[in-house]
């Protein structure tokens, strides 16, 4: 049984839009060539309001409900400040 490399780059507050444009236009050929070799795709948050959750999501293969990473903010209740 062979074994396959798997190689995952991920830039936090990234644009990915930007960052998947930039390589067709060749100014990312290093991430362009990994990309012709494997895939690319953005990363998407599960809410608007909880981005930080993707990290976890990812990591995990679950979602925040179940592991229960929502954000690093701690927003007192019934406000909206830290």
């Amino acid at each position: 049984m062979s074994r396959r490399r798997v190689l995952l780059v991920g830039f936090d507050a990234a644009d990915g839009d930007l960052a998947l444009g930039w390589m067709r236009e060749g100014l990312l050929p290093p991430l362009a060539g990994l990309a012709e070799r494997g895939t690319a795709v953005p990363l998407h948050s599960q809410g608007e309001h909880m981005p930080e959750s993707s990290w976890a999501s990812l990591i995990t293969g679950s979602s925040p409900g179940e592991h229960g990473i929502y954000s690093w903010r701690i927003v007192r209740p019934g406000s909206v400040e830290q």
